[in-house]
């Protein structure tokens, strides 16, 4: 697990060398990653209940949340982001 995490801040690290003003390429690709990761963990947490340590729980189900929770807010974000562009490029087009 470890080695996955420090995979994938490789990979979100990348990610982020390529980030130019406020604009953030592959936000949409990082949100479901984290989705993902964080339900993931929530299952590693259910399959492993009856042999885990309590804080072994608490750590997966914590990742889990707040890793699913930092997916939706930049797959919300992506969505926002994209709803303001087509709303400028629209109202661009009637002003040419």
């Amino acid at each position: 697990m470890g080695l996955a995490n420090l995979l994938y801040a490789s990979f979100s690290f990348i990610l982020a060398l390529f980030t130019s003003g406020e604009r953030v390429p592959f936000l949409r690709v990082i949100a479901m990653a984290n989705i993902l990761w964080g339900i993931g963990c929530l299952i590693w947490a259910a399959i492993w209940f009856h042999h885990a340590s309590q804080i072994g729980l608490a750590q997966l189900i914590g990742e889990g949340m707040i890793v699913g929770g930092l997916g939706i807010l930049e797959w919300r974000a992506d969505v926002r982001e994209k709803a303001n562009s087509n709303e400028l490029n629209s109202s661009s087009r009637g002003i040419l």
